[in-house]
């Protein structure tokens, strides 16, 4: 229980944290891109928001992966992998309090879900 219970307490201060970056980036950036100068400055604006964009997106994926961690503590099956219904290693969880699959299941996924490499050629040099 003292395993559940310190895990619980690191996703929930994750979750703060989430929250907090989340607030602190700029929502609407349009109104800001209104007022700048010239094309450098209008193409850096664009460069930012595209940051800003891309970290909100990642901060919202996190922000799902903690729920659904607090969630499975919540319903008693936070230490079973999603797939084979297994134990997840304390060890795992420990390292990634918010992995849904045992270590052999996500080698499965990955190897099963990642598009291959592409493949180098000269011209990559």
């Amino acid at each position: 229980m003292k395993f559940i219970n310190e895990t619980k307490r690191i996703l929930l201060e994750r979750k703060k944290s989430i929250l907090a970056s989340l607030d602190a980036l700029p929502i609407d950036m349009h109104q800001r891109d209104q007022h700048v100068g010239d094309s450098i400055d209008k193409s850096k604006a664009q460069v930012d928001q595209a940051e800003a964009s891309d970290l909100r997106l990642r901060e919202n994926q996190d922000l799902r992966s903690v729920e659904s961690a607090l969630s499975r503590i919540e319903a008693g099956t936070y230490e079973l992998c999603e797939e084979c219904e297994e134990t997840i290693p304390r060890g795992r969880l420990t390292v990634k309090p918010t992995a849904t699959r045992c270590v052999e299941c996500q080698e499965d996924f990955e190897k099963f879900n990642t598009p291959p490499k592409p493949k180098r050629t000269l011209l990559d040099n």
